[in-house]
């Protein structure tokens, strides 16, 4: 691990101790309950033992994040960092082994203390140590003792103060690289627990890490950051690209506890209605590709969040519009940055670097030296390449042989899910429904327009580029023609003003994403 690894990881730690402090606004008591109870605990930092830190260390910490946040999270997060690197010291380290004799113990006998463990055990570490490592393999004393308790109900007391998110399989599509094959489907969703509202949800040939923060960087651009997110403890939710982001975004971390699931009964009690309610009657509509069966499902989803909740007396909408003003939304100008992927690579002797199958050509200057690279795990048309935190160059493919992370694996289609004619009509008409609701919200919003107001897609495309006054590059032309299908149908009298606005305001030389995040915020200001 080099030096830029290191100040990374202790940037992350440090943001983890004080993200409850700075992740939602306080009053002056829970914030002093909040700091109490900081202080209080325990911290894991990396290369070194469980510590508490001094309330001096924790106001530095939160003051240098507060003072930067102005220039964004991003911005922030990277406040955290240590002022120097150093490599002295090294984690006192003892026998694994003790771990799986004190599991042992304590599934022999489930109300055995830590106290009671170590009492056991000969060099055992601290029982702040070991509490760790137990509650990391999941061998805590309310786990190991009976299954049935009670579980309270809870509530996050505003909306974006907490999102669950989870993962739910669904069934086979035809794989668009291989005819004649079939590919599963994966649904990736983030719910917010106050107000049930479906802050976004989109299906995947794939249940990887790339589609989660392609899911996470929809869901913020449409409903705003939460203060807090609280998923599983899968691997693609316990990566280290997912924390980095969080941390960028300044949003808190928290997992559920292993084998419990009742803690995201929220999300669950979703996917139990999209089972039911869409599954069901996507799975025999006859869709062919992911665009079909993600359009339905929008859908479906709106037809949701504007239907009374049973519990709140509310719709999702309505519940979450009564807190909207305090929600935060990520600086236009870092929309793109905020959720790259960022990994180590060696320049090697012919001045390329590589990335997942794939070739860069950099700066000669860089052979031999570790460089930080960021990109989007969707687009590996171009990457951004960092050295000690600073962008160095946009590197260009040499050798493009991915174009994504997503990989297929061929399946055979299930006879259960035949296509029915009714299922097709039922969707369809969701489908229709919704865009003749958006017309008509748009017609309110902008009032009427003629046909010929409605931009098609190339002429959006021309549209933003005469604005603009550039070409676009082939991965910028696909990322316009994502958006579009996404928010249209587009008033080209509003697109006009608005880039028109922000180029007076801003110029025309900023990254193409920041152009495309204030769309999207007054396209969905428009249209909820």
């Amino acid at each position: 691990m080099d030096d830029t690894q290191r100040a990374q990881e202790a940037a992350l730690a440090r943001f983890t101790v004080i993200a409850p402090l700075v992740s939602r606004p306080l009053s002056p008591a829970q914030a002093a309950a909040i700091r109490q109870a900081i202080l209080a605990a325990e911290h894991l930092f990396p290369g070194e033992r469980p510590r508490r830190i001094t309330e001096r260390t924790l106001r530095r910490w939160v003051a240098a994040y507060k003072k930067a946040l102005p220039n964004g999270t991003i911005a922030a997060l990277n406040a955290l960092y240590p002022a120097t690197r150093s490599d002295r010291g090294k984690p006192r380290v003892f026998d694994p082994q003790l771990i799986e004799d004190a599991i042992a113990l304590r599934k022999e006998l489930a109300t055995r203390s830590t106290e009671a463990l170590i009492a056991h055990l000969d060099g055992a570490p601290k029982a702040a140590t070991l509490a760790y490592h137990l509650r990391r393999r999941g061998a805590t004393r309310a786990l190991l003792k009976a299954q049935t308790r009670a579980h309270p109900l809870y509530e996050a007391p505003g909306p974006n103060v907490i999102w669950q998110s989870d993962v739910k399989d669904g069934f086979f599509l035809p794989d668009p690289t291989e005819p004649g094959k079939f590919k599963e489907v994966h649904l990736m969703g983030f719910l917010d627990d106050h107000s049930r509202l479906i802050a976004h949800g989109e299906w995947y040939f794939k249940e990887s890490l790339p589609c989660l923060i392609d899911c996470l960087k929809k869901a913020v651009l449409k409903r705003g950051i939460p203060a807090r997110f609280y998923w599983d403890n899968g691997p693609i939710y316990k990566s280290k690209q997912v924390g980095l982001i969080a941390a960028r975004l300044g949003a808190q971390v928290t997992f559920s506890t292993a084998y419990s699931p009742e803690g995201k009964g929220k999300i669950e009690r979703f996917w139990r209605t999209t089972a039911d309610s869409f599954m069901s009657e996507a799975a025999h509509a006859g869709f062919t590709t992911l665009d079909e069966l993600n359009g339905a499902f929008w859908a479906w989803v709106e037809t949701y969040n504007r239907k009374v909740h049973s519990r709140t007396r509310m719709t999702p909408l309505e519940r979450w519009d009564t807190g909207k003003e305090s929600i935060r939304y990520p600086h236009a100008a870092d929309t793109h940055d905020l959720f790259l992927w960022e990994e180590t690579r060696m320049v090697k002797k012919t001045g390329t670097l590589s990335l997942a199958g794939n070739e860069y050509q950099v700066s000669e200057k860089l052979i031999g030296r570790r460089v930080a690279v960021r990109y989007d795990p969707l687009d590996l048309a171009t990457v951004k390449v960092f050295l000690e935190g600073e962008l160095l160059e946009v590197a260009t493919p040499y050798k493009l042989v991915a174009q994504t992370h997503r990989k297929a694996t061929p399946r055979r289609q299930d006879e259960k899910y035949l296509p029915l004619a009714s299922s097709k009509r039922l969707l369809n008409h969701a489908v229709a429904t919704r865009s003749t609701a958006v017309e008509a919200e748009l017609t309110r919003v902008t009032g009427p327009r003629e046909p010929l107001g409605r931009l098609t897609e190339p002429a959006w495309i021309a549209l933003v580029a005469q604005a603009l006054g550039r070409e676009f590059a082939a991965h910028e032309r696909g990322e316009l023609a994502t958006f579009f299908r996404r928010y249209a149908p587009l008033s080209a009298p509003v697109v006009t003003d608005t880039l028109r606005a922000l180029v007076e305001r801003k110029g025309a030389e900023r990254h193409l994403s920041y152009y495309l995040g204030e769309l999207a915020q007054i396209r969905m200001g428009g249209i909820q």
